[in-house]
């Protein structure tokens, strides 16, 4: 005799992207997140602050969308500077440092 089962859903878990947060506030960042990220000493400073910098690569990990997607023509700077310093701090290992000193979020 068959048995009825209600069926189930995908066992499969849901992305990591979308547990992210869409932005961080400045205080939040200043006090949690830029001490992990190495920003360069020698050179010119950035064009934006890393506070705006954080934020839209928050943005692209969110939802997931590919990188020359992302709208920076308001701050006027080109989608390849904010992948490189996602790049940067991805294989410098500042984000390994801010997931071991807190719970922030799943990959960071």
């Amino acid at each position: 005799m068959k048995t009825n089962k209600p069926h189930k859903k995908s066992q499969r878990p849901s992305p990591l992207y979308n547990k992210l947060p869409k932005q961080v506030g400045r205080a939040d960042f200043n006090r949690y997140i830029k001490p992990h990220l190495l920003v360069g000493t020698r050179g010119p400073d950035t064009k934006i602050s890393t506070y705006k910098i954080f934020n839209h690569i928050l943005k692209v990990l969110h939802t997931g969308m590919q990188w020359y997607n992302l709208d920076t023509a308001r701050d006027r700077v080109s989608w390849q500077a904010i992948y490189y310093h996602h790049n940067h701090w991805s294989k410098d290992g500042s984000y390994s440092k801010r997931k071991t000193k807190c719970n922030f979020s799943a990959t960071l």
